[in-house]
């Protein structure tokens, strides 16, 4: 059979398979936490992975930075400092846009003029760091889609963003179709920072990759950084370099741990790798459970929404437990 198409193998919880993979690469909010706190078993459940000898590498679809990370998962009680590294789709992104943009990913990224569709937090900060300037799309050089909230084209502090909301959804606005007809017309690329289409947390309010979607609706060029597209997966394999998996095994045993199927499980079935699909995660309604319940799925109900999917996860737990 085709990678991702095998039967799935339901476990009850890591420890059933931990020693079958060298390296596991795992999804942040909607798996280790809840964007607040530490899901119950969850810090217990990295420790025993760490102790059986793996590496770890959290891959997170955040616009934010990696530093913002380590504070939040020290803050939850997690060792991040044992971690191989955490990847986050706003880091890439940074170092990427960073000059000299020597990566190839980046090659049709000219300028620095760039029109912002932003998160609200942090947002003018994280283009001044690039040592790029905030235009208006008549003089943007490339759009960033960083949030579904705000856009942010004055270079100017004083300029308030244009604001968007619940009931308001900046993809649908006709704020948005102003900007990306104009941009369009001049051929502007836009880089997505987070390809995420609704938010995880169970009220799936709408996420960047929504605008990238729009964009690429109306002939426009989405560049999209983050899971489950390939330049996340590029970096993972540059982090196991100079690494040697245990037991002198010729390659490495990857494996996958998410709660999205559309990201994480697709993201690894394309590289060939195997997966985890936590069940409690963004697609716990759809499977008939309360989000960060940690509840089972009855088989059936696991079997129905599977269908849904051309691929499928090695792997389904209840929650990210040992």
């Amino acid at each position: 059979m085709k990678a991702g198409t095998s039967i799935v193998r339901r476990s009850q919880g890591l420890r059933e398979i931990v020693d079958q993979y060298d390296v596991f690469l795992i999804d942040q909010w909607g798996v280790m936490h809840d964007g607040h706190a530490a899901y119950p078993g969850a810090v217990e459940c990295m420790q025993s992975i760490l102790a059986a000898g793996k590496y770890v590498i959290l891959l997170s679809n955040s616009s934010k930075r990696k530093a913002g990370s380590l504070a939040r998962l020290k803050d939850m009680g997690f060792q991040p400092e044992k971690y191989l590294d955490i990847i986050t789709s706003g880091e890439l992104t940074y170092l990427g846009l960073k000059p000299p943009r020597n990566s190839p990913s980046y090659a049709n990224i000219r300028g620095t003029n760039v029109l912002v569709f932003g998160s609200g937090d942090e947002d003018r900060e994280y283009v001044k760091s690039l040592g790029c300037r905030l235009s208006p799309v008549e003089a943007a050089d490339f759009l960033l889609a960083r949030g579904p909230f705000t856009i942010l084209d004055s270079p100017d502090p004083a300029t308030p963003p244009q604001t968007f909301g619940p009931g308001r959804n900046l993809h649908e606005s006709a704020e948005f179709e102003a900007v990306a007809a104009k941009a369009v017309a001049r051929g502007l690329p836009m880089i997505v920072s987070n390809p995420d289409i609704v938010r995880p947390g169970g009220d799936n309010d709408p996420m960047p990759g929504l605008l990238g979607r729009a964009y690429e609706e109306k002939g426009g060029q989405v560049m999209y950084v983050g899971k489950p597209y390939p330049l996340v997966y590029q970096e993972c394999r540059k982090r196991l370099v100079g690494l040697k998996p245990a037991g002198g095994k010729a390659d490495w045993r990857i494996c996958a741990i998410g709660d999205s199927m559309w990201n994480d499980v697709k993201g690894a079935v394309d590289e060939g790798w195997a997966s985890v699909l936590v069940t409690d995660g963004i697609h716990a309604e759809s499977l008939g459970v309360r989000q960060g319940s940690g509840k089972e799925v009855p088989g059936e109900s696991l079997d129905f929404f599977l269908e849904g999917f051309a691929y499928r996860p090695s792997h389904t737990i209840p929650c990210f437990r040992w």
